[in-house]
């Protein structure tokens, strides 16, 4: 997907979010292979950097100083 968008654009900028909450509740899925707990806890410590981020690529992108 990033070369489609650079042929467009010529720059491309990607911000990997990692480890993320998948579901609001675990107890509805099968999902014993993850800690609720540990998803939790990093985005409550990690989200509100990666929101941070996210909104100044978007800043950047849409030409704002």
């Amino acid at each position: 997907m990033a070369q489609s968008f650079k042929a467009l654009n010529g720059t491309v900028e990607v911000y990997a979010c990692c480890d993320t909450l998948q579901v609001k509740d675990y107890s509805k899925y099968n999902m014993a292979s993850f800690s609720e707990e540990h998803k939790r806890a990093v985005r409550q410590k990690q989200f509100p950097k990666d929101l941070e981020k996210a909104f100044e690529m978007g800043a950047k992108l849409g030409g704002a100083k």
